[in-house]
Formats: structure tokens, C-alpha cells, sequence
């Protein structure tokens, strides 16, 4: 990037866009360095915690349930596996008589832990919560529903599939050791309240009606496809469509060809403000030149004294773009001995700007012409303050037109404060 600017422009170089640059890129650094850092003292952490696990003791019956974190390692055959996992430790196991009664007993408030959000299981609205365990006694408890359709045996029902006032009927079955035990609880369907999940509903209705279409027209071999359920669900059944990953390469690869085209973009925008800088400090330039040739200098004495003078009021910061190539050209001429009407054909070469070329086409048609010269230049002087008013012009209008589309967003915020609470109202 510094090489194409230098290209450009013998004088001043991009250091901000570059400073930029370098400072983003050790801001990642830095994240990175501290994600590493993050990572290598939770790593130290780890490693200090570690610790040989011995043997664990499980309460007495009665007691309460441990839950034991550990890190398992696994090897054999050159395999190796390492898990995390959490060990589940029950109190000790009564007797059959004492399994027995705890059973008994969790039969009896299973109706009440199994509601969930619903208020009663006469009329359901949500879904059910049917554990796999009983926390208080260790008894697994494993689930059947007769209708699986309407009540899975995870507990969620489908109000799509079953309407209110269906029968339900739910089997629990217990298990703790050798003993087993069930018990049976009905349940009603009431109507879908809040909580019921509808997308997740349809998409088991979904799944049923598809399921249904793997035995249909065994016979005649034509195969109907259903249009509307009992409950009043409706599908609608179209060839799927093609896939849009033909749609997206085009895209990436019109995104990587942007990326790809925009790489030089800071350094293109820091030749184009150099350029624009020129340009406004060239008629001044020219205002400067006018007035020493009229005063009896000759054009190669008039622009080393103008370069002289620029050279002793120049502040550090403050360094003007077209006055820093007027320097180099200007030493450049003295150091190797060359005219100035080359060094400054060259200088309008490179940075392709039209009123620094007919400046050096006047200057190598007038070089020894004082008077002419003056003349000349004084036009050029004026065309160019036209040019500069007619584009400050230009730039006002270009403002205003960029402020129409933050005024009409104003505007569309007045209006949705206006209409907004009268809306709400009208609802």
C-alpha cells in the first residue's frame, strides 16, 4: 500500500491508514493473547482440582441423595476416553415390606406431581411432567400412554390430535429392585391453554399424517393424501423445492470478488484526498507565482522563493501537500542539475490532476517569456478559483441532498409517535 502511494506522490506517506491498520491488528492480538491467557490459567485450575476420587459412601435408607462430579478415563487397546459425568449416589435400599410402602405412597401423590401447569388432570391445558425417577425414594418410574397420539409418554400433549373432553388413560410402572408395582391414571382433555406449544403441535400432527401414508392403498396401490384431520388441521402437500445452494455460490463468489476488488480501497482513499488537497492549494500556488513574476523574477527564482518561504513558516503537523512536492521537485532540480519544466511534467505525470498538466505544458511554452508567462498564468489563475467556486457550489447541494433522507426518517418517527397511542386505543 505505502508503495503504491509513493508511486503517486514523492512526498508525506499513508502512516495513518497504516497506523490504523497496525493498531487493529494488535488490538486481535491482544484479544487473542488474553482468550490464550483465559484459557491456560482455567488449564492450571483444572489441573490443581484434580484429585484421586476413593470410595464414596451412600447415605442410609432415609437419607438423602448425593450427586458426585467426577472425570472418568477410559483405556484400552491404545484407545483413550475421557468423560465428564456426575454419579448419582441413593441411600441405601429398605427392605421389601419398606419398598413396598414407598411405593404405595408414590402411588398415591403421583396424581398431584405429575400436574405441571395444569390445575386439574379433569382438564388438561398444558402438558403433563412425567419423571423418570422419584427423587425422594429412587423408584424409576417408566411410562405407557394408550393414546400416544395425544399424550406421549414424555408427558406432552397435543391438543391438535385429541380434542376437549378425550380420555386418556396413563400407566406408570414402578420399579426398585425386585419389587415392581403400576398404577393406572385417567386424564381428560380440556382446551389449549397458553403454554401449549402450536408449531411443535402441527409438526406432530405432521409427522402422524405421514406416518399413517406408509400402510395406505396397500391394496389399490393409489395413495390419498389427507387434506384436513378431525381436529381441523389442514395440509397442503407441494413437490419441495430446489435448494438454493445454486443461488448462494453466485453470491459468495460475487462477495469475494467485491472483497477482492475493494483490498486497495484505504490507500486509493488517501491518494484521492491528496489529490483533492492539490487541488484546492494550487490556485494559491499560482496567486503566489503571478505576483513574483510581475515583481521581475523570473519563474524558476519565483518558485524557489516560493518553496524557500513555505519551507521556513512550515509547523510540524500543519504540512501542506502540494507545497511538500514543491519542495522535493524544487530540490530535485538543484541536486542533479535538471530544469524545473521536467520535474514538474513529471510531478503532473503522476498525479494525473489537469490544472498541474496545463501549468506544466504553460511553463515549458513560456519559460523565458516573463511577461506572456503572467499573462497566461493569470487566466489559469482565474479559470481555476471559477472551478473552485462552482465546486464548493456543487458540495453545498450534495449536502442538502444528503439530509432529505434523515429528515424523512424524523418525519416517519413524528408520525408512528403521533398514531401510535390512537392505534393502541382504536384495538
Amino acid at each position: 500500500m505505502e508503495g503504491r502511494y509513493r508511486a503517486v506522490f514523492s512526498s508525506g506517506a499513508p502512516q495513518a491508514v497504516i497506523g490504523h491498520a497496525r493498531r487493529q491488528t494488535a488490538l486481535l492480538y491482544l484479544a487473542l493473547a488474553l482468550v490464550l491467557l483465559a484459557v491456560f490459567a482455567r488449564a492450571l485450575t483444572g489441573l490443581a482440582a484434580d484429585g484421586g476420587l476413593g470410595s464414596l459412601t451412600r447415605d442410609a435408607y432415609g437419607g438423602s441423595v448425593k450427586h458426585v462430579p467426577a472425570t472418568v478415563e477410559a483405556d484400552y487397546a491404545g484407545a483413550h476416553v475421557k468423560k465428564d459425568v456426575v454419579i448419582d449416589l441413593y441411600p441405601a435400599d429398605a427392605d421389601p415390606d419398606q419398598t413396598a410402602g414407598q411405593m404405595q405412597a408414590l402411588k398415591t401423590r403421583l396424581p398431584k406431581e405429575i400436574l405441571g401447569a395444569n390445575e386439574s388432570l379433569q382438564a388438561l391445558t398444558a402438558s403433563l411432567c412425567l419423571p423418570g425417577l422419584d427423587e425422594e425414594s429412587g423408584i424409576d418410574i417408566l411410562w405407557e400412554s394408550d393414546q400416544p397420539q395425544v399424550i406421549r409418554s414424555t408427558g406432552e400433549v397435543n391438543f391438535l390430535t385429541g380434542k376437549a373432553g378425550d380420555e386418556v388413560t396413563l400407566t406408570a410402572y414402578l420399579r426398585k429392585g425386585d419389587v415392581t408395582d403400576s398404577v393406572k391414571i385417567p386424564v381428560t382433555l380440556g382446551e389449549a391453554g397458553a403454554g401449549f406449544d402450536l408449531k411443535r403441535g402441527l409438526s406432530e400432527s405432521v409427522d402422524a399424517a405421514v406416518e399413517s401414508l406408509r400402510t395406505a392403498g396397500a391394496e389399490t396401490g393409489a395413495v390419498s393424501l389427507p387434506e384436513e384431520t378431525e381436529t381441523g388441521v389442514q395440509f397442503t402437500w407441494r413437490k419441495p423445492s430446489q435448494s438454493s445452494i445454486l443461488l448462494a455460490a453466485p453470491l459468495i463468489a460475487l462477495c469475494a470478488y467485491f472483497l477482492y476488488r475493494r483490498r486497495n480501497k484505504p490507500i486509493e482513499k488517501a491518494i484521492e484526498e491528496r489529490r483533492e488537497e492539490i487541488k484546492t492549494e494550487f490556485p494559491d500556488f499560482l496567486g503566489k507565482l503571478i505576483l513574483l513574476l510581475q515583481a521581475g523574477l523570473v519563474a524558476t527564482s519565483a518558485i524557489s522563493r516560493i518553496a524557500s518561504d513555505y519551507l521556513l513558516t512550515r509547523r510540524a503537523g500543519e504540512e501542506k501537500a502540494f507545497y511538500e512536492e514543491l519542495l522535493i521537485i524544487d530540490r530535485n532540480a538543484k541536486a542533479s542539475n535538471t530544469s524545473l519544466c521536467a520535474e514538474f511534467t513529471d510531478f503532473a505525470g503522476r498525479c494525473s490532476l489537469r490544472e498541474v498538466q496545463r501549468f506544466s505544458a504553460i511553463l515549458s511554452d513560456n519559460i523565458d517569456k516573463g511577461a506572456a508567462l503572467s499573462e497566461k498564468l493569470a487566466q489559469e489563475h482565474d479559470t481555476l478559483w471559477d472551478a473552485r467556486k462552482k465546486a464548493a457550489e456543487e458540495k453545498g447541494n450534495l449536502a442538502e441532498t444528503k439530509l432529505t433522507f434523515p429528515m424523512v426518517l424524523q418525519l416517519l418517527v413524528i408520525i408512528l409517535i403521533t398514531v401510535a397511542p390512537a392505534a393502541v386505543q382504536m384495538r
